[in-house]
């Protein structure tokens, strides 16, 4: 290392220290010099505001909310929540304030600070860090002493720890990162309020056609390509000027004028293109320590102090920060939160979406006067025999009520009341829109401990095969860690949300729109896991002994007794009694508060304050982790593998661990599944819930094969584990916790039982259950209500937290990283909307009159084709124009439609999707049976439009079949791949069922084209050769027939296949799990 100048520094910081001085480089001490001098710059102009915040500390503070106006003899809770944005500012004078050390809080984060050098001029876009007002924050929060060491001089030839970057690149230059104190800038005039409130399309689409492509042109660029805004600049102004002389060399100076007002910047062109995030997302910033909430404005307010104002609370609201020479407040924790509001009306102006959303209407579900559905449960459907497709079927999607508000008559009376007597079924308004809320944490980031949550909206009226796609799923907020808030912190941010909600269940419109529909929404279901369900109702854990199920009174120790699993002895509980105590806890003192939440299981929620809201109703008990996450994997792991139900019984050489690892390893499985399931020796902690789901659909099967002798499964009782093994310690385990379970079980029925009552229920049980067991038994009661499982499971929402966790943030603070993954969702949301006003506006101008019920999946009409096509151009051209023929596009450009180009080109092609690979063939090479068969299908296809001959016929009328196709090694049908035996890329996909439940191996798939000498028309079809599956009566009866239909099981011949045929591909129906078993 070279010899460096040091010199000894006696500035604010450095005086500090126990020395009263620091070396430092010779930079760093004129830098800092010039910070004190900067500082008492600084402390003038706040010494001058002393006395106007004096007087502010002196008046006395806005009322809180607490108590609400009388209304009718009821009180009516209050819409506009008290946000804790009032900040009376301490009477210690702010200079003081902001210098003296502060006790560490471990919500709180030191300001990160980035070096950027930008040419556009933009005070935002150009950081530096300061190194004393790096010290200073330092000093305010010192739990962060080490996190930004790589802003100090003397580690500045070091390299960054591996702890402080994910594997990432800098984010300096990521068009998605945005600094903390960059993301509360508002002096910019707001143009999105004009494009919302008056047009039905962005700016952009008044202006011709070219100017329009040089401002998408310029967006891409930016986005996903990284350029900066100077490049931008250059670019649009390269634009004009080719633009300008290309209208004056064609005499055509009628389009000059939009050329004087063309866009100059990213900004202006995102904002005229519609997609500028800001119209969306706002970030309000919070109390590192009691996460009271603060609106962005404040932060320019000059008597808004730093430190928060709730009574006992030492957060820092915001640091100083130098931002080209000019000291700016940066906020300690920021909330990204995208209004629902702004977030839907955009939303419902994409084409054709209004319509879209009435899909589910039947001839009876029309639109008008309809009360709401009173009677509940199996009385409630015609036909109970008929399954149900989605939860529109379900008796709770017409029961909902519209026009209510909640109100208080009083400390211990809460209810919904219908004001107007409307006597209105919310979906049989025009449109009313019910709504599934998602809550869920989850890790970001590969190394240390970093819990982020994600608040997910969906609309229940969305057809079920788009409900849950990337560009319908709204991302309402990302709350920031790095550790999960409390019930008390989640409750303060969430009363923005359920004050928004509450306002948008009322009504409002979508300026715009042809229609001027009064809209409203309705929040339905929360569809989260225990935890995070349980924190957002405010009930007591699952743990808890007395409030473990909120939906009956079984408490904890009811696990080891069988009427725990019975529910025609369930008691079920009154949930307007949580609504009832949750407002009365939120009234009283702390203590009070949990003595409430001690004896009635409950403590205040945010959710409380919603119409038709019950906690223990509406929050249902999520399928994906009650089932596959805990059934399945305790059945496999506790009651089978530990409880030594696979050891080996001495008389017998059978292992039973060995024959089921050799089963799984010999399954076939279909071409789509990417995790295979998880092994019953090992352990393994990443086994994902669709692992588990494959896991349990072949289980019995595999039981049979570990068990079975002489094709029966002898009623033995397995061989004791070993001692001092695992599995004998956790058989003791789970002794202890049954007798422990039902000695309390006991003693509430019977004060002194003896040793011999607690060994016989016990023996009753006979295994260790956890609670997730009973909560299964309420499924029926909600598969009634809400519809089947696939309606109401967390399966979209933890792929999307896998999608957000693959965002490139480098592990920011603050909310940095959180805010980061907000912009990312919402720019493929926006992104999506500008490809689908693009190709509207396409079809527009070429004259092309679009249904806006053409907009539905797969319909079949010409006008959708030709505007789908438009869209399928216009997504070819940009990959081609931006990236390269030969470039892969930057990764995040996957979010532009990933799911809807699926069904672009499936509409086109009649809902088929086609390998790149082709080869043509001639069939007379695979033998003249091949030939034969191929030629009857094809007289059979077309016998109304030609006459197919052989080749070998000799005439002047019809068509002759020479054989000549087109072999694919694979075909997408309906969004499921299959593959053709005889071709190495297709083997995997060999095996598929056709016509519902025929399975069949596929050999070959075949696109046949014939010129038409009729109808002047090629006549195309495509076909797979197939073999089906033989069965006989000689098969030998399984445990399972009896339930096979349920299980969709089938039993067929190892080493027999029938006659080869011909089917089309649309007869392809299904995938199958071949499992080859021994008897």
């Amino acid at each position: 290392m070279a010899n460096r100048r040091l010199e000894w520094c006696y500035c604010y910081n450095c005086s500090l220290c126990p020395a009263g001085r620091k070396l430092q480089e010779h930079r760093t001490w004129v830098r800092h010099q010039e910070a004190d001098e900067e500082r008492k710059d600084e402390d003038e102009r706040l010494c001058n505001l002393q006395s106007i915040q004096r007087d502010a500390s002196r008046a006395p503070t806005p009322a809180q909310h607490h108590s609400a106006a009388m209304l009718g003899g009821l009180q009516l809770w209050p819409t506009q929540l008290d946000l804790g944005m009032a900040n009376t500012p301490p009477n210690t004078p702010p200079v003081q304030s902001m210098r003296v050390p502060l006790q560490d809080h471990d919500m709180e984060y030191a300001m990160d600070g980035f070096a950027n050098d930008s040419d556009s001029g933009d005070d935002r876009m150009s950081l530096f860090s300061n190194d004393s007002m790096e010290e200073h924050s330092r000093k305010l929060l010192p739990h962060n002493l080490n996190s930004d060491d790589e802003f100090n001089d003397s580690s500045s030839n070091s390299s960054r720890s591996d702890d402080s970057s994910d594997g990432s690149t800098d984010l300096v230059h990521d068009p998605l990162f945005l600094h903390r104190d960059n993301m509360v800038d508002s002096d910019e005039e707001d143009e999105m309020d004009i494009i919302i409130e008056d047009c039905d399309l962005p700016p952009a689409f008044d202006k011709h056609s070219a100017i329009r492509n040089g401002y998408v042109r310029a967006y891409v660029a930016a986005a996903y390509k990284g350029a900066s805004h100077e490049l931008v600049r250059i670019m649009l102004d390269g634009t004009a000027v080719q633009l300008r002389s290309a209208f004056e060399d064609i005499g055509d100076p009628s389009h000059l004028s939009g050329l004087e007002t063309m866009a100059q910047t990213l900004r202006t062109v995102e904002r005229r293109l519609g997609v500028d995030l800001t119209s969306i997302i706002v970030y309000y910033f919070l109390c590192p320590v009691c996460w009271n909430l603060h609106h962005p404005n404040q932060l320019s307010d000059p008597s808004f102090m730093a430190k928060c104002t709730t009574e006992d609370c030492d957060g820092i609201l915001y640091t100083m920060r130098t931002t080209n020479k000019r000291l700016k407040r940066v906020p300690t924790k920021v909330l990204p939160y995208a209004q629902p509001k702004r977030a839907i009306q955009r939303w419902l102006l994409r084409p054709g979406k209004y319509e879209h959303l009435q899909h589910w209407r039947n001839d009876d579900d029309g639109a008008g006067r309809s009360p709401p559905l009173l009677d509940r449960g199996l009385d409630v459907f015609v036909n109970p025999d008929q399954p149900m497709h989605d939860m529109h079927d379900a008796w709770g999607w017409c029961a909902i009520t519209a026009g209510l508000e909640r109100r208080r008559g009083g400390p211990w009376t809460v209810q919904d009341i219908d004001i107007k007597e409307l006597n209105q079924r919310f979906v049989s308004l025009p449109c009313g829109l019910v709504w599934q809320v998602n809550l869920d944490w989850f890790q970001p980031v590969k190394r240390g401990n970093h819990s982020t949550g994600a608040l997910y909206m969906t609309c229940c009226n969305n057809p079920r095969g788009v409900r849950y796609l990337v560009e319908e799923t709204f991302l309402v907020m990302v709350i920031p860690g790095p550790n999960e808030p409390t019930l008390d912190q989640i409750n303060k941010i969430m009363e923005l949300f359920v004050r928004d909600m509450n306002d948008l269940y009322r009504v409002f419109y979508v300026p715009g729109h042809p229609t001027k529909e009064p809209i409203h929404l309705i929040i339905n279901t929360e569809v989260s896991d225990l935890p995070a369900s349980r924190k957002t109702e405010g009930l007591a854990s699952f743990s808890s002994k007395l409030f473990m199920c909120p939906q009956c009174k079984t408490s904890s120790f009811m696990l080891s007794d069988p009427d725990g699993f019975d529910p025609t002895k369930f008691v079920l509980r009154d949930p307007w009694r949580y609504i009832k105590y949750a407002f009365r806890s939120h009234d009283v003192d702390p203590e009070e508060a949990a003595e409430i939440f001690e004896r009635r299981g409950v403590s205040w929620s945010s959710f409380a304050l919603l119409p038709c809201w019950l906690p223990s109703v509406n929050s249902v008990v999520e399928f994906m982790h009650c089932v596959y996450l805990c059934l399945v994997k305790h059945l496999t792991k506790v009651i089978l593998l530990q409880s030594g139900m696979f050891n080996t019984q001495p008389e017998s050489d059978r292992k039973p661990l060995v024959l089921i690892e050799e089963f799984f390893s010999h399954v076939v499985w279909p071409a789509s599944v990417s995790r295979l399931p998880p092994s019953i020796v090992k352990n393994s902690s990443s086994v994902k819930a669709d692992q588990w789901r494959l896991h349990i659909s072949v289980l019995f099967i595999a039981l049979y094969v570990a068990w079975e002798v002489d094709r029966t499964i002898p009623d033995v009782e397995p061989s004791p584990s070993a001692p001092n093994t695992k599995h004998a310690a956790a058989q003791e385990k789970m002794e202890k916790t049954l007798r422990k379970r039902r000695m309390e079980a006991l003693l509430a029925s019977e004060p002194r039982p003896t040793p011999e009552q607690l060994d016989r229920s016990w023996a009753r049980m006979g295994c260790h259950l956890t609670p997730y067991f009973h909560f299964a038994q309420h499924f029926q009661r909600q598969f009634l209500q809400f519809g089947p499982c696939y309606a109401i499971w967390a399966f979209p929402y933890e792929r999307n937290n896998g999608f957000l966790g693959r965002t490139n943030h480098n592990n920011h603070k603050g909310g940095e990283l959180e805010c980061t993954m907000m912009r990312r969702w919402w720019k493929g949301f926006v992104v999506h909307d500008l490809v689908s006003t693009l190709s509207w506006a396409d079809c527009k101008t070429s004259g092309l009159i679009i249904s806006p019920t053409s907009w539905r999946l797969y319909d079949p009409s010409p006008m959708f084709h030709a505007k789908i096509k438009t869209t399928s151009i216009f997504w070819s051209h940009v990959s081609k124009v931006v990236f390269g023929p030969d470039e892969v596009p930057y990764k995040n450009i996957n979010i532009l439609l990933a799911s809807t180009k699926m069904r672009i080109h499936s509409a086109i092609t009649g809902q088929l999707e086609f390998p790149q690979q082709k080869k043509q063939l001639n069939v007379h090479v695979l033998g003249e049976e091949v030939y034969g068969l191929i030629l009857e299908y094809l007289q059979h296809r077309w016998c109304g439009t030609d006459m197919i001959h052989a080749d070998v016929v000799l005439t002047n009328t019809g068509i002759c079949f020479m054989g000549d196709v087109t072999s694919f090694a694979n075909i997408t049908v309906d969004a499921l791949w299959y593959g053709a035996a005889n071709e190495p890329r297709g083997r995997r996909g060999r095996y598929a069922y056709i016509d519902g439940r025929n399975a069949v191996e596929i050999q070959w798939i075949f696109t046949i084209t014939m010129q038409s000498r009729a109808h002047h028309v090629p006549l195309t079809t495509t076909v797979a050769m197939v073999r089906r599956f033989v069965t006989s009566v000689d098969i030998p009866a399984f445990p399972w027939d009896l339930w096979a239909p349920d299980l969709g099981v089938q039993s067929w011949h190892g080493n027999m296949m029938g006659d080869l045929e011909v089917v089309a591909v649309e007869q392809l129906s299904g995938q199958l799990i071949l499992a080859p078993i021994k008897v």
